[in-house]
């Protein structure tokens, strides 16, 4: 049973990394810069931008060890698991900085607008959600070290 939900959290982790990759490709960010109340330019930033590339490159990784998992390349040990859980909370903290960021500025003459989109928000959630299968795949492989405080992993 336990190798089933094994199995079942890994792949739920490549189609969320997935997703996650994907919705980076996505206008994240809405830049308006405008004049005496008329827009001059207006443009769109994916999420592959600033924090972006770190929540691209660690959801890509999380992507391949999820997937040479599942084709039984990789075996389920807690080194790897423990490198998994890293990944995912740095997704989150990445994504969180990444989603921060609103700005307004403008005065009497002149403005400029960044405002957030609907895939920035999406992109927390996925990225929420990677962080909890990481850490329930530590908790359905059981305990991450052993009586000497080593990664159980590595043995005496």
């Amino acid at each position: 049973m336990q190798h089933l939900y094994s199995r079942g959290l890994s792949a739920l982790l490549a189609a969320l990394s997935a997703l996650l990759v994907a919705d980076l490709f996505l206008t994240w960010r809405d830049v308006r810069v405008g004049a005496a109340g008329v827009t001059i330019v207006s443009t769109g930033v994916s999420g592959w931008n600033g924090w972006g590339i770190v929540i691209g490159i660690a959801a890509l990784g999380l992507l391949v060890y999820a997937l040479l998992e599942l084709a039984g390349f990789v075996t389920p040990a807690q080194g790897p698991e423990l490198g998994a859980a890293a990944l995912g909370i740095v997704i989150v903290l990445a994504t969180i900085a990444r989603f921060d960021t609103v700005v307004h500025v403008g005065t009497t003459m002149t403005s400029v607008s960044v405002d957030r989109r609907w895939p920035a928000t999406v992109g927390v959630a996925l990225a929420v959600a990677i962080a909890v299968v990481t850490i329930a795949r530590l908790v359905v492989r059981g305990p991450a070290f052993g009586e000497h405080g080593r990664p159980a992993a590595l043995g005496r």
